[in-house]
């Protein structure tokens, strides 16, 4: 893609928002994780996962951040981060650079659960921290997001209108500090709300709206 960009004197974006803190041998990002580090024009991220907390940024050359100081709406009408955030990040930032066994227990885990699902079935390869489970289309997502919560776990579930119906998934999100009891606890979770609602045996919708509240 950069060539291609370069051949056409376009301007290359990348959307790194699971690949912040993940991806690349120190977790610098995708552009790391390639080799092309310094060689994206704009990278934007959140600050919503490896950092938790709220807000994000865009990296970028000195004339284009001037530029979308001046012209983005979502910048100018936008409030500042508080100045706690802002320390929260550079926190993380210097947890990154001073701690790196965590990221390779981030990877090992990621590696550990893949292999799990794999075996259960699933087509996931992950590259990142976050593993998508896509649903069968007879699953009721959230009869079954529901059912995860009762096992104790938390999953981001994504349904319709965000994703057309066949698209609908969960989406597990890996920690460092998870232990491998963590994840086989996830795995067998999975394993139970599959065999539940999988075929759609439990895929009636009264009285779910009632349930869940």
């Amino acid at each position: 893609m950069i060539p291609l960009c370069r051949s056409h004197n376009a301007v290359l974006v990348v959307d790194d928002a699971h690949g912040t803190g993940v991806m690349g041998a120190s977790g610098r990002g995708t552009a790391e994780h390639f080799g092309l580090d310094g060689q994206v024009d704009v990278t934007m991220g959140t600050f919503s996962k490896s950092f938790a907390v709220t807000g994000g940024f865009v990296a970028a050359s000195k004339p284009i951040v001037d530029y979308l100081r001046y012209f983005a709406h979502s910048y100018m009408f936008s409030a500042s981060l508080p100045p706690s955030i802002i320390a929260t990040v550079l926190a993380g930032l210097d947890v990154m650079e001073r701690e790196p066994d965590l990221l390779l227990n981030l990877r090992k885990n990621v590696e550990y659960a893949t292999r799990g699902l794999q075996c259960m079935g699933f087509d996931v390869h992950p590259q990142a921290a976050i593993i998508p489970l896509r649903i069968p289309v007879n699953m009721n997502i959230r009869r079954a997001a529901y059912r995860f919560h009762e096992l104790g776990i938390f999953v981001n579930s994504v349904e319709y209108p965000a994703v057309p119906l066949p698209q609908q998934r969960f989406r597990i999100s890996l920690m460092a500090s998870h232990t491998k009891q963590d994840i086989d606890r996830l795995l067998s979770a999975v394993k139970t709300v599959w065999a539940e609602f999988e075929d759609g045996q439990l895929n009636r919708t009264e009285g779910i709206h009632a349930r869940v509240a």
